[in-house]
């Protein structure tokens, strides 16, 4: 633990660390935005958005900006970064409202959960839970103009966060993880491959490090639980991941299943790690 956390009522839930090890951390109901420092768990700065009944969900980094998902409301907010990586004051975070194709939910429902950059970096990737029976949108971040993603038919109806790793998302659903390739400016996607694993229970979001498969799955689907559990598969591939090869491989423990697993061409097999639990509290993290 680095971070004890600021007190009863405020919440880790989306996290992104960059490259000077500070994380950026989504407050959940706690409407707050905190950096920290990374190595030593110091508060570098906190901002308050919203209203009191804002959910800050996810977050993804980019060269200009970090953004965050407001999951009950069709905005995003934005931490401007200024050159080597300075942050905004209180004052300058961006409040972007999507629009064009953007169909929000109902307004006691997630709409807007997960959040990636596209390939090229020119645009945003934002889960809508909501419309088509689950879509991806491409969202530009100077004016907010949301245009779905061709998917191919493939729908993500409850898919949370994503990652986008090279010209690959990684799209949590139920009980499974969609892979699909994207074209580099993010208009369009097709399924590479879906893999499966008893193990998977309402997987929540894939890691920004690593192409294995580690989800985090929440203890309820209630967005104001003040407890969620988050299993971590550190392996079943460390050495072959879910986007590489042939798919992943392990000598030791249950692989994941799918199109594109059993042998792996990019690698040996690997370790066969077994899961790990870590129970986040409100206020605390074990």
């Amino acid at each position: 633990m680095i971070n004890p956390g600021l007190r009863e009522g405020y919440y880790a839930v989306g996290l992104q660390v960059d490259e000077r090890q500070r994380v950026f951390v989504a407050g959940g109901w706690g409407r707050l935005i905190t950096v920290m420092d990374g190595i030593t768990g110091k508060v570098i700065q906190t901002y308050e958005v919203g209203n009191a009944d804002t959910f800050v969900d996810h977050v993804v980094l980019t060269p200009r900006a970090a953004w965050f998902t407001y999951s009950f409301n069709g905005q995003l907010f934005g931490l401007p970064l200024r050159p080597r990586g300075a942050l905004p004051a209180g004052d300058q975070v961006v409040l972007l409202k999507l629009g064009g194709e953007w169909t929000e939910g109902p307004s006691d429902g997630l709409t807007a959960t997960g959040v990636a950059a596209t390939p090229d970096g020119s645009a945003l990737i934002v889960v809508n839970i909501h419309a088509h029976g689950g879509s991806l949108f491409r969202v530009a971040p100077a004016t907010g103009d949301a245009r779905r993603i061709d998917l191919g038919g493939v729908t993500p109806p409850t898919t949370n966060g994503i990652l986008v790793h090279g010209r690959t998302l990684y799209a949590p659903r139920m009980n499974d993880l969609a892979v699909l390739r994207l074209d580099p400016t993010g208009h369009n996607a097709r399924l590479a491959r879906t893999v499966t694993d008893p193990r998977f229970k309402t997987p929540v979001r894939p890691p920004s490090t690593a192409p294995a498969s580690t989800c985090p799955t929440p203890a309820s689907r209630s967005p104001r639980s003040r407890t969620s559990r988050t299993t971590r598969w550190r392996s079943p591939c460390r050495c072959s991941g879910i986007g590489g090869g042939g798919g992943p491989h392990c000598s030791r423990g249950t692989p994941p299943t799918g199109e594109g697993s059993g042998t792996d061409r990019g690698g040996s097999a690997c370790d066969g790690k077994m899961p790990v639990s870590v129970l986040v509290r409100s206020g605390s993290r074990r």
